[in-house]
């Protein structure tokens, strides 16, 4: 600890404090520090009115916890002077300035060209080309130059302005336009997402927004939408969404918020055993079923998606990014309308699905701090998802997609009353979420049974979760190896299954692990990326933010050499190690080295 400590200090000498938008915005904030808009208050207030008993009390409560403001037009950006200010970027950022203490906002940028590509429900106002009726045709292939001209220059241009008059007076964070990469990483194949308008205003868009987020308003805390686990926990999605962020040359941000706007539980953390990259297979394959964070109430880990919950997919999603782009990543979880996790039918129900319960309130008090930020509120519980096909009001909804018309979704069946548009306060669903709510946060840790595993004493993990332990290279007595490394498979490569022809054995260092009949992989030892040759840590502490600031420290500081780099090398180990993302030992080791 007093070496951490130390290294610490060492470390600020040679590199100067963090930039605000690099450092978490959330640590130490609680209660009135976080804005709470008067029109979400007053929309509760209406709800609160015809409720009663524990509904009315979880009302009250909910009433009172900070969530995200949904920028997801060009109007809601400057403030007109009219009524509707208070729905505005600008308005907000103003009246957020004028309390006492400033307080923190956290928006929403969200109206890319084609926007919401594979749904219907939030469709954007501006368009790649235009249907006769004005609506989007997101069919058409082309450069979509003009809507990235009107995106550019009437939403992003506008956006930057305003927060460039604000950044130094109110504390904001920003989230980057949910769905919309993971969208190009998972949904080609849909001609909306995969058409070439569409791939370029979201690449082109995105980038050029992060870029002018980063240079213009440097005290803005951003992070990018990464969806959620049940939708990207498995690894072939990961590498995609990773393979698309390359591809854009982004600059580096805080990091990533996942679950927004769904559903998928934020559960408990699974100690950090890897199998492949950043694949935490602790649960995978039918181990550790007892252990309260393999809970899988959408069975993910049968299908061999890591992401079960959102803890144990922002622990892959961090270490994908430091190993694919050399970032340092930290995650914030949406967390309004997750307090009950075995309610749908079909886990892809997204769309107003009835008995859902709000989660665990707005709060950086969270379980594990070197890996999430804050657990927050990032779409208000009471707006709806989208609208049945028949508006509250009566008429035909214009942007009504068919998932919010059956199965799950309120509003779809006999006695229950149709769901309004997108954004709109649903005072039957808000009820719903009140009477179901769980605002309790669950066990900080993991404690598995003492099932006496044989993959836990095999990763050197028996059962403390607080505790991943990595050993040197050394060749497996039960592997394949042939002692032939030209003709057997490299680290992750297959090397046996049903109708498998090519090599079944593994280079020196690694084992051949039966996966099922169909496959079989090469494993090398825990916390290698590859066979054979010394232990690698995380690729070598690859692109390390500290290593980065290190570099770039004066001449006459990195003099102070000897020493201080052998307490940093230690130091940057014990951090990589950190960041295999096992649950910390003590909540100070992660305040020492954060």
């Amino acid at each position: 600890m007093a070496l951490l400590r130390l290294v610490g200090l060492s470390l600020s000498t040679l590199a100067g404090v963090v930039s605000g938008a690099l450092s978490n915005p959330f640590r130490g904030k609680t209660g009135n520090d976080f804005y709470i808009n008067p029109i979400n208050f007053g929309q509760y207030g209406q709800s609160i009115d015809s409720a009663s008993g524990q509904i009315k009390a979880n009302l009250q409560e909910m009433q009172k916890v900070p969530s995200a403001y949904w920028i997801d037009v060009k109007e809601k950006i400057k403030a007109t002077g009219t009524a509707d200010d208070s729905r505005s970027l600008e308005g907000i950022l103003r009246d957020a300035a004028s309390k006492p203490k400033p307080q923190l906002c956290v928006f929403m940028w969200y109206d890319l060209p084609n926007r919401d590509c594979k749904a219907h429900a939030s469709n954007g106002q501006i368009c790649c080309s235009k249907n006769a009726d004005g609506t989007c045709n997101r069919h058409s292939d082309g450069d979509c130059a003009e809507g990235l001209r009107e995106y550019k220059e009437e939403y992003a241009d506008p956006f930057i302005e305003v927060l460039q008059n604000f950044q130094h007076r109110v504390p904001i964070v920003v989230v980057v336009e949910p769905d919309s990469l993971p969208n190009l990483a998972t949904n080609q194949a849909h001609p909306h997402c995969g058409s070439s308008a569409t791939k370029r205003a979201y690449k082109e868009g995105i980038a050029y927004s992060l870029h002018q987020l980063a240079q213009k308003t440097p005290e803005v805390t951003v992070y990018l939408d990464a969806a959620h686990g049940g939708w990207m926990g498995w690894e072939n999605s990961m590498v995609a969404f990773m393979k698309v962020l390359k591809s854009m040359n982004l600059p580096k941000i805080r990091g990533f918020a996942t679950n927004v706007a769904n559903y998928q539980p934020l559960g408990v953390q699974c100690p950090w055993q890897p199998d492949q990259g950043f694949r935490n297979s602790y649960c995978l394959n039918g181990r550790h079923q007892n252990d309260p964070c393999c809970a899988d109430p959408c069975s993910l880990a049968s299908q061999w998606n890591f992401g079960n919950n959102e803890l144990n997919y922002a622990a892959g999603l961090v270490a994908a990014a430091d190993q694919m782009l050399g970032w340092d990543a930290h995650v914030i979880i949406d967390t309004g309308r997750n307090g009950v996790v075995d309610h749908r039918s079909k886990c892809n129900s997204w769309c107003n699905p009835r008995g859902s319960g709000a989660g665990v309130r707005s709060t950086a008090d969270v379980t594990n701090r070197s890996l999430v930020d804050a657990y927050f509120w990032l779409k208000t519980p009471g707006e709806s998802d989208g609208c049945t096909q028949t508006l509250p009001e009566g008429g035909t909804c214009p942007r009504f997609d068919a998932d919010c018309g059956a199965g799950d979704a309120l509003g779809s069946r006999a006695g229950e009353p149709r769901s309004p548009e997108a954004g709109r306060w649903f005072d039957y669903q808000v009820k719903e979420l009140a009477k179901n709510a769980n605002f309790e946060a669950p066990p900080t840790v993991s404690q598995p049974p003492n099932s006496g595993d044989d993959d836990d004493s095999e990763n050197g993990n028996h059962g403390n979760s607080g505790t991943t332990t990595t050993r040197a290279s050394v060749t497996d007595p039960n592997s394949d190896h042939n002692g032939n490394d030209g003709t057997c498979s490299a680290a992750f490569g297959q090397c046996g299954g049903k109708n498998w022809n090519g090599p079944t054995c593994c280079e020196s260092g690694c084992r051949c692990r039966h996966e099922g009949e169909w496959y079989s992989q090469c494993e090398p030892p825990a916390g290698n990326h590859m066979c054979g040759g010394g232990m690698i840590v995380m690729d070598e502490v690859q692109e390390s933010t500290l290593v980065e600031a290190i570099g770039s420290a004066t001449s006459s500081n990195v003099v102070m050499a000897g020493v201080t780099m052998m307490l940093v090398t230690g130091a940057l180990v014990a951090i990589k190690l950190r960041k295999q993302r096992q649950q910390p030992a003590y909540e100070e080791d992660v305040e020492a080295v954060e």
